[in-house]
């Protein structure tokens, strides 16, 4: 093998690493989604960021060093299997960047329609609150 070679199989099994690592990020970030977890879907959202310029980065990279790869006639076992791994990497990264979308869109939709419901009762809430805060005692919501 040679160096150009091993220097493009380095590349591109640091691109399924980092694909696999924001994979397990966008499920953090999915799991902190539905559990309300905004500290955890924070710091989810700082590491997918840093992944995304990463993988740039590494990408950049990969394409720099493509036309060093000599290409023989026949890819050899090795490299099939490496690229095989990096499309499966990729698919999934796909398919949970799609879901994960949706779940921000359905949660968008969530916040938007109980916005609107306490919208809705403002007045009375409003009203409520006066009463509390007026007469000196605040009840408390349990937590």
């Amino acid at each position: 093998m040679t160096q150009s070679t091993r220097a493009y199989r380095e590349f591109v099994e640091r691109q399924i690493q980092l694909v696999d690592t924001l994979s397990d990020a966008l499920r953090t970030g999915q799991a902190a989604i539905v559990a309300f977890r905004i500290a955890d879907l924070e710091e989810s959202l700082a590491l997918q960021q840093r992944l995304c310029v990463e993988l740039a980065a590494s990408a950049d990279q990969l394409h720099h060093a493509g036309p060093l790869a000599p290409i023989t006639g026949t890819p050899s076992r090795a490299s099939q299997d490496l690229q095989a791994c990096w499309q499966d990497a990729r698919r999934r990264l796909a398919k949970l960047n799609q879901e994960y979308q949706a779940l921000l869109l359905r949660s968008r939709r969530t916040v938007t329609a109980v916005l609107n419901g306490f919208r809705s009762f403002e007045g009375n809430y409003a009203v409520e609150a006066r009463q509390q805060t007026a007469g000196g005692a605040v009840r408390q919501e349990p937590s």
